[in-house]
């Protein structure tokens, strides 16, 4: 019974991590600059392991001039 709760959480987790991807997703759709809108998108793809995508969105964020994600983008895209 434990395997199956741990199953369930799991797949709570990363349909809440999509549907918070999606929210990004708009916001980005909204506002091309929102910054905190691409770092928040990085993390939850970093949680999926969709590590190009998290590389995309702090490669952004950089390009916005958001310098607090460069230690974190070095160590996850290079």
């Amino acid at each position: 019974m434990p395997h199956i709760f741990a199953a369930m959480m799991r797949t709570l987790f990363w349909f809440c991590t999509l549907l918070s991807i999606q929210a990004y997703d708009q916001a980005i759709r909204l506002d091309p600059d929102y910054v905190m809108a691409y770092e928040n998108r990085a993390a939850a793809r970093y949680q999926l392991q969709d590590l190009a995508g998290c590389c995309a969105d702090l490669q952004r964020c950089l390009d916005l001039g958001m310098n607090q994600v460069a230690d974190f983008h070095k160590q996850v895209c290079n």
